[in-house]
């Protein structure tokens, strides 16, 4: 277990979650507002957890972590730090299965991976970025003190984003 809050436990992914990770890369939500990963067995998620995850891990000291509920130690979502191409600081990453959206699992998370990348990992600043349809993450995003900065275009991303920042 990396992170706790009241109702989350947050751990970093292993080879185990990954039928979890496919069907939550599948929904069509992920899809619509984040991208399509082009995962479709589990098989090809192993290798995605390991190639994106846990590289992540051992590359950064960060990455994107399980979000798991207490109550029933089902996994629920994603949230962590990402270290984009094209972007000079880490940016919060974040998603959950349709299911469990609107709960505000979402806020809880990130408040615990911003507050462990501040004090845990010295990171002070963090950016994030979501599409501009996307007002369910834009409006999470404010609410953590995120601020509008600019519209940008990633590589190796089909989609335009706004980048949003969080400073110290």
């Amino acid at each position: 277990m990396l992170l706790q809050t009241q109702r989350l436990v947050i751990r970093q992914a292993l080879q185990t979650d990954a039928s979890f990770i496919l069907r939550l890369l599948n929904e069509p939500s992920y899809i619509q507002m984040i991208r399509d990963s082009g995962v479709r067995d589990e098989a090809a998620a192993r290798a995605y957890i390991l190639e994106t995850y846990i590289n992540s891990y051992h590359n950064h000291g960060f990455g994107l972590y399980v979000v798991i509920e207490k109550d029933s130690d089902q996994p629920v979502g994603i949230a962590g730090l990402v270290k984009r191409e094209g972007l000079e600081i880490p940016d919060l990453g974040f998603a959950v299965l349709e299911e469990f959206s609107g709960k505000g699992y979402v806020l809880e998370a990130c408040g615990a991976v911003m507050s462990y990348a501040r004090a845990g990992l010295g990171i002070k600043t963090i950016a994030a970025i979501t599409t501009e349809a996307n007002l369910r993450s834009q409006k999470l995003l404010r609410r953590l003190g995120f601020t509008f900065i600019k519209y940008v275009k990633l590589k190796n991303l089909e989609k335009d984003f706004w980048y949003f920042e969080l400073g110290p």
